[in-house]
């Protein structure tokens, strides 16, 4: 069956991406259908400011964004100058939040799960965790994200096999992203979702920021703070990139708001 549209509400672009006007509630929902439609293919993919930028940059990622069937805005700066720019984004839909979200839905509904990524000693604590709080959903199966280009065919046939109705893939961007590009017609999962560091966080390795800084929109701040040495060159160099795209968004838009001004 052919990939089912999120609803008939047209994407919305910001600073020339696509992120979707969706809640967590549409997403759970849109997730249901698939899966009760028996449609494959239909893949989730969340845009934070690191995201966004690299799409700008990159034609292939911009493809990915518009061929996808959801795209969230994962990252409260992107929710709050949407609004500012006009645009339609309801709400901060992370991916790791529509990750408890399915468990939540899979667990209700008995659906089957295989999950891709992270390493071998976390792949394996994040699967004891689920069985443990999610008892009634099925695990199809699992790996460690750690294999060479060579061996892609050999874990897609894994998953084709294991027949899941949902697949996290816990890489980092954009390869999953690039990976799911390349195989999601393959694999015949009804839904793909790429949860990045997720399965980190929801074992414990690593830890998410308090629910008051998330709120604030600080939650890079904190991973910053965890992680200084590998984090600092990213959004040193990302977070100045996105200030300049909206200065220069906002310049952009001043005679609109000068116009508006004057007619009123």
């Amino acid at each position: 069956m052919e990939n089912l549209a999120l609803s008939q509400t047209p994407p919305n672009t910001f600073l020339g991406v696509r992120v979707d006007p969706i809640s967590r509630r549409d997403v759970v929902e849109w997730a249901d259908r698939c899966i009760s439609q028996r449609s494959i293919g239909n893949q989730i993919v969340v845009v934070n400011v690191a995201k966004l930028v690299e799409a700008r940059r990159s034609p292939q990622l911009r493809h990915i964004l518009d061929e996808a069937d959801v795209v969230t805005a994962d990252g409260a700066p992107i929710v709050w100058l949407s609004r500012f720019f006009g645009s339609k984004i309801r709400e901060r839909v992370a991916g790791i939040d529509v990750m408890y979200d399915l468990l939540l839905q899979g667990d209700r509904l008995g659906w089957s799960f295989f999950f891709l990524g992270a390493t071998q000693e976390v792949i394996e604590q994040y699967v004891a965790r689920v069985k443990a709080e999610y008892p009634n959903l099925k695990v199809a199966g699992f790996h460690n994200g750690y294999f060479d280009s060579d061996q892609e065919d050999a874990i897609v046939r894994m998953i084709k096999e294991a027949r899941p109705n949902v697949l996290f893939i816990a890489f980092g961007s954009p390869k999953k992203e690039i990976f799911v590009e390349t195989w999601r017609k393959e694999l015949e999962v009804n839904v793909i979702h790429g949860v990045g560091g997720s399965f980190d966080v929801f074992v414990g390795k690593t830890k998410r920021a308090p629910r008051f800084i998330q709120k604030a929109g600080l939650e890079w701040l904190y991973r910053l703070l965890q992680e200084p040495r590998r984090m600092f060159k990213r959004y040193a160099v990302t977070n100045t990139i996105f200030l300049g795209l909206v200065i220069r968004e906002t310049l952009r838009t001043l005679p609109v708001i000068d116009n508006l001004t004057k007619h009123n």
